[in-house]
């Protein structure tokens, strides 16, 4: 006889009897022990780890059923499909080693001499992919005192997928410096004197940390626009020495110019087409100021320093006078006055100069100084003007002074005859009677203002003299008659 399939232990016996009634016998009874069916036991839960690490220890359960005697033996598989036995995976409990991908475990029993083999449930550990940090942007060059655009880049990948961020910055690439509060995942930082990097790190969990590519903002130096040259003191109306500016420096490293000019310091102009590194300016009549601005393309404007171009007074070399500008012939004029001139550089050298014509002129003898006294005495009109030098400043002329020199008087004639009669009218005048002149008569001894004289009834002889003058500036020497 061979039994059907037992689930639970049975007892077997063999019954033989005998046809015509010799009754019924029995074999002995033989046991057939049905052990409790296999049970391979559980190996635990699933596992999420990150790559590169340990998974927990995989501790399973006893089996049971059978005949109590088991053989265990753990097996991985990549796929879940494809199983391979683990060389040292045969205890109860199993620990993995390091993982880089995800792996499912799973622990088969068997009962010997019983060869079925039953097997635990299937636990997968997944190995999350390696945590990266991403990348945060290329470097950047930056004007000075400018802010970097944002760092974006790239997201993490890998890790647990919750991530926490920080930003580090650093002078130098190696100390590092946390940067309060930035904990998200952009930056923008703010704006920049030198060269600054930056670098990202993101934290995943228990995957732990890894920081992102660095990032260099480059920083140009700051535009120094140069000076261009020093302060001028110049004469009036003349040109300032060529402004030379420096070469700048800083910012991109090409530059563009524009001169511009203030009176005042504070309101400065654009020079037209003054577009060079160095500047002549026109001729100036009042202190002016100029300044140069450097443009250096997107790193913006910087202007030098002021020079200031002091502009002196126009020379004025004042007036000359004097109180009596008609003399008569053939004297010596009273002193010539000047008064003192302004403007220049305040240090002034005088040349009196003459002249008999207006046109035509000469040095006066020893006339060096501020005012003048004629040696010489006078015959006919003479012109003078004094010369006014201030150093660099040049020359200027005065006024004209004209001394008017009157002509010159000769002794009044007058007709008279050798004698005359005794009661006689007679009647003296001057010959050439001029009515600028005013003649004096001295008959006597008394003087008197007469432009002729009579004598009514001539009774006796007498004596007189007679001169001219002009407005009793000047006079004739005296004629003297006798009358007979």
């Amino acid at each position: 006889y061979s039994p059907e399939i037992l689930t639970q232990t049975t007892y077997f016996r063999r019954q033989e009897s005998c046809s015509g009634g010799c009754g019924v016998v029995y074999s002995n009874t033989i046991t057939i022990n049905v052990y409790n069916d296999l049970n391979a036991g559980l190996i635990g839960n699933d596992q999420d780890i990150c790559y590169g690490v340990t998974p927990t220890n995989l501790i399973g359960e006893l089996a049971s059923g059978s005949n109590g005697n088991y053989v265990y033996q753990w097996e991985q598989s990549t796929n879940g499909i494809s199983w391979n036995s683990i060389p040292n995976g045969k205890s109860q409990n199993f620990q993995p080693g390091v993982l880089y991908q995800t792996t499912f475990f799973r622990r088969s029993v068997t009962s010997p001499p019983d060869a079925a083999k039953k097997y635990s449930n299937e636990i997968i550990i997944t190995v999350k992919d390696p945590l990266t940090a991403g990348v945060i942007g290329n470097a950047q060059t930056i004007c000075y005192g400018s802010a970097p655009i944002t760092l974006v880049g790239s997201g993490p990948t890998g890790g647990m997928e919750n991530y926490l961020y920080q930003w580090y910055s650093s002078e130098n690439g190696v100390d590092w410096t946390a940067l309060a509060l930035e904990t998200n995942d952009i930056y923008t930082p703010a704006r920049l004197t030198k060269d600054t990097y930056f670098k990202r790190s993101v934290t995943s969990g228990i995957c732990g940390s890894k920081e992102s590519n660095t990032v260099k903002i480059i920083v140009l130096p700051d535009i120094a626009p140069g000076a261009v040259g020093h302060d001028q003191t110049i004469c009036f109306n003349t040109k300032p020495v060529q402004l030379n500016g420096e070469n700048p420096s800083g910012g991109t490293g090409t530059y563009q110019y524009k001169w511009q000019k203030s009176i005042n310091r504070d309101s400065f102009e654009d020079i037209p087409l003054a577009s060079n590194g160095y500047y002549l300016p026109e001729q100036l009549t009042q202190t002016t100021f100029f300044r140069r601005s450097v443009t250096s393309g997107s790193c913006g404007t910087k202007y030098s320093d002021p020079i200031q171009v002091t502009v002196l007074d126009d020379l004025n070399p004042g007036t000359i006078f004097t109180q009596k500008s008609t003399i008569c012939y053939d004297s010596i004029p009273v002193a010539f006055l000047g008064t003192l001139p302004t403007g220049g550089t305040g240090n002034y050298q005088f040349k009196w100069i003459a002249s008999e014509n207006g046109v035509t002129w000469s040095d006066a003898p020893f006339a060096t100084e501020q005012n003048y006294q004629e040696k010489g005495k006078l015959t006919k009109n003479t012109y003078y003007k004094r010369l006014t030098t201030s150093d660099h400043c040049g020359t200027k002329e005065s006024n004209v002074l004209s001394i008017s020199v009157l002509d010159r008087l000769f002794p009044p004639e007058v007709n008279i005859a050798p004698s005359y009669c005794r009661g006689s009218n007679i009647s003296f005048t001057p010959k050439n009677f001029n009515q600028k002149l005013i003649y004096v008569w001295n008959i006597e001894g008394s003087e008197s203002v007469f432009d002729s004289f009579s004598v009514e009834g001539l009774d006796k002889s007498f004596s007189f003299s007679i001169y001219s003058s002009y407005d009793s500036i000047c006079r004739s020497n005296s004629s003297t008659y006798n009358v007979k």
